[in-house]
């Protein structure tokens, strides 16, 4: 067995960070002066500042460039990641790794202005989970330990636990993290385990074969021994692990004693005037403005409502208990009020994935309301593959209507003036081709394609001018295949509009076909000029030996312009092949 693994080093942090790999001090705990990329100088002022103390707030603000208030101050230095390192130390509490912090990496961006501090990367993980057994590992201590190696994030860590502010910001991270569908929780880390799990088993009869007998006797084999150890994992470590490590946090003052308040129902899709309750004994304190109900330094929030909530519109809730000493961790979550999205209402009606030359900034995508009678909302709405963008909270889409997400949208304005844009995404649609998902505010995925630039799929949205265009996408068709896309008939698209020519009645051939019909014996295809735009027809090759029953099935969609199907074995070879192109109008 070998397990790669990605170093984060310099070359890592511009792949997944961005910039160039010059402009990152990447600090590991390897060698003299334990800088791999750029230098230790920052990393050592963080180091100090936490020798020194992180307690007070003026301290803890200023190592994330902050005035004691928390305001920024551009005259600070970013030193640190707060919510990357919280959730590197809750990651690390759980796992409890055997000579962890002391084994580490960290990068930080050097740019000004665009550095958010010292990430911090897990590292060198053989010694994980204490074998499985127990599940007792305990790594949330508060003094330097055997493993907690001097200059390592440990020395961060006692320091800045000290400070009010941040132990309610990590409990906030560890609440999330653990309940209600986090990373954490037993249904998350389940499914990781067993699909590793799955993954590995087959491997490890050959290691037993070849390694089984390494550490002297018994010789180790999966049935007697992998087996045992990953059911202990699964029926016992995980199921208790979870109950440990708060019992841990708790001891240590980085978890309230009070519970965080439970929802009467955690997001999700409700009716106009649903009551929302909250499940404590405490005084509950919300907000659904998207702000904290516990201001900084303990009071309460001058908008933070109590009691029950009547829900009349798309709502983020927010909500602390405070029992009038201690304030809870944060919990919060999304309460979707109307028609959500799905496949069946919502598609992604056009790309402009390749502008080509004339308008090389100008990538847009478009979605479309497929309903005629409902507002879908798409709160939270969010692209997880090929670009990233989010819809913010109550951001609603009328019936039929589209919206346009766009790179650059100085760029797009110049050449599409007068269109709204409903948003700007970030990355690129890759010119190539690449996979495009849609999921929505609960992490569901709504829709996913791949599109590409090849044969059978339209060329000239490749850098010619025109856009990926949908056809008919009320049909609900399959955007996985080829033969339900075409170009659009304009250069730069069609975005918030369409180019679609409606049928009017009449010769439903002549509004489909732009000419004859060919058939090529030698290459054994059907070669079929097609009207631009003409998406209320479909064309299908049929094939009949005998002229009375005609059949659909057995054709390759070539692609192209004008569109080509190749006739596949064993009907190629029939004595006697009578080719035809139908013309129905479209069917959902």
């Amino acid at each position: 067995l070998y397990n790669p693994t990605e170093r984060p080093d310099d070359a890592f942090a511009e792949t997944y960070l961005g910039g160039d790999r010059t402009e990152y001090d990447v600090v590991k705990f390897c060698c003299p002066d334990r800088a791999i990329a750029g230098s230790t100088a920052v990393w050592d002022e963080l180091l100090n500042a936490a020798r020194a103390g992180l307690g007070s707030d003026a301290s803890y603000q200023h190592i994330q460039g902050n005035n004691p208030d928390g305001s920024p101050n551009p005259a600070f230095p970013v030193l640190i990641d707060v919510d990357n390192f919280i959730d590197y130390l809750i990651n690390g509490h759980y796992h409890a790794q055997g000579d962890w912090p002391g084994n580490y990496y960290v990068i930080r961006d050097r740019i000004p202005g665009r550095t958010e501090g010292f990430k911090f990367f897990t590292w060198d993980n053989d010694m994980v989970f204490g074998g499985g057994n127990p599940s007792n590992g305990n790594k949330v201590q508060t003094a330097p330990g055997n493993d907690w190696w001097t200059e390592s994030p440990g020395e961060i860590d006692i320091a800045i636990r000290a400070n009010a502010e941040y132990r309610l910001r990590f409990a906030d991270h560890a609440y999330k993290h653990y309940h209600h569908g986090g990373a954490l929780t037993l249904a998350a880390n389940l499914a990781r385990w067993n699909e590793l799990a799955a993954l590995v088993r087959p491997a490890l009869f050959a290691e037993s074969a070849r390694w089984g007998d390494a550490k002297g006797s018994p010789l180790r084999t999966v049935q007697d021994h992998w087996d045992a150890r990953n059911a202990n994992m699964v029926n016992h470590y995980f199921p208790n692990r979870q109950a440990v490590v708060f019992s841990q946090m708790r001891a240590h003052g980085l978890y309230p004693g009070l519970d965080a308040p439970e929802f009467s129902q955690h997001g999700g899709i409700v009716a106009s005037g649903f009551p929302l309750f909250f499940d404590t004994d405490a005084t509950v304190y919300y907000t659904t403005d998207g702000s904290d109900p516990r201001l900084r330094g303990g009071g309460v929030s001058p908008v933070a409502g109590t009691g029950v909530s009547f829900l009349t519109a798309t709502t983020h809730v927010r909500a602390r208990a405070f029992d009038g000493n201690e304030w809870s961790a944060l919990n919060e979550a999304t309460f979707i009020v109307g028609v959500p999205p799905d496949a069946s209402n919502l598609a992604v009606s056009e790309i402009m994935y390749h502008p080509g030359a004339v308008d090389p900034a100008g990538e847009f995508i478009e979605l479309l309301n497929l309903s005629s009678m409902d507002a879908l909302d798409l709160t939270g709405v969010s692209f997880s593959d090929g670009i990233a963008f989010a819809f913010p909270m109550g951001f609603t889409l009328p019936p039929g209507a589209r919206a346009v997400l766009v790179a650059d949208p100085v760029a797009f304005a110049t050449v599409h003036p007068g269109v709204s844009i409903a948003g700007t995404f970030t990355g690129s649609l890759d010119n190539g081709g690449e996979r495009i998902a849609l999921t929505d505010s609960f992490g569901a995925e709504i829709l996913s394609f791949t599109y590409d630039d090849r044969l059978p799929w339209p060329e000239a949205a490749d850098g010619g001018g025109p856009g990926l265009v949908l056809i008919a996408p009320e049909n609900l068709p399959d955007p996985n295949l080829a033969i339900n896309w075409r170009s659009s008939t304009v250069s730069g698209g069609n975005p918030a509009g369409t180019d679609r020519v409606p049928y009017l009645g009449g010769d439903l051939a002549a509004y489909a076909l732009a000419g004859p019909v060919r058939f090529d014996v030698v290459a054994m295809s059907l070669t079929v000029p097609l009207q631009a735009a003409a998406d209320d027809a479909e064309v299908l090759p049929q094939w009949s030996t005998d002229l009375r029953l005609w059949n659909e099935g057995q054709f390759r969609h070539l692609g192209g312009s004008p569109a080509r199907w190749q006739i596949l074995p064993p009907v190629a070879s029939e004595p006697a092949l009578f080719l035809r192109a139908a013309v129905k109008l479209r069917q959902p």
